[in-house]
């Protein structure tokens, strides 16, 4: 009977083999930071911005009334990573003349338009941030690991530069750790091998009836 004994360890040992899963935190930071663009108010120049050589190209002169570029999620992987928060940073300031108005304009990201932004005057730089946490679409837009934007400057007397925008999500990765495969007998072979088995289970009771 020992030899059933091990033919049954096999197979036990083969349906044994399975996945493991588990989930890890990531993060992602994706930072578009060209020279300073100026929007002056007066320009009609239509601005494309390359996220991986910080360029922009399309200006008149040296100006843009807008300005789109795509943040990419460097290694998401949208089969295995799941986000549950982003915020997008846009950091402006104002040009070093002598008008005092607001700075406006326009944000839109992806599909989600966020509307008319306005930034006091000043010569310092300022930080907007827009958040999953007030902009729910943001994650769902972002479900491919990549982000649209466009910035447009409000058309009047006034100007400002853009000098970057940063894009930051957290979440998790489902991580699948195969554990090593064990071949299982097909039915064929747990066939013979039964017979086989079977066989010399009867040839041993014959030996032991000769001797006896």
């Amino acid at each position: 009977m020992k030899p059933l004994r091990l033919a049954t360890l096999v197979l036990f040992v083969g349906l044994g083999a399975a996945d493991r899963a588990s989930a890890s935190p990531i993060s992602f930071t994706d930072t578009f930071n060209p020279a300073d663009v100026l929007f002056d108010g007066q320009s009609n120049a239509s601005c494309v911005g390359n996220n991986t050589t910080d360029t922009v190209s399309g200006q008149s002169g040296i100006s843009c009334e807008s300005l789109t570029w795509t943040h990419v999620l460097g290694g998401f992987n949208p089969a295995t990573d799941s986000l549950s928060s982003a915020w997008l940073t846009l950091t402006v300031r104002n040009d070093t003349g002598s008008n005092n108005q607001s700075d406006n304009f326009d944000i839109v990201l992806d599909l989600l338009q966020v509307g008319d932004t306005s930034v006091a005057d000043s010569t310092v730089s300022t930080s907007l941030s827009f958040t999953s946490a007030n902009f729910a679409t943001l994650l769902a837009q972002l479900g491919d690991g990549a982000l649209a934007a466009k910035l447009t400057g409000a058309n009047g007397n006034h100007s400002f530069y853009f000098e970057q925008s940063v894009l930051n999500a957290e979440g998790t990765r489902l991580d699948t750790e195969a554990l090593a495969p064990v071949p299982v007998p097909e039915p064929a072979s747990l066939l013979l091998l039964g017979t086989g088995l079977f066989g010399a289970a009867a040839a041993a009771r014959r030996r032991r009836a000769k001797k006896s």
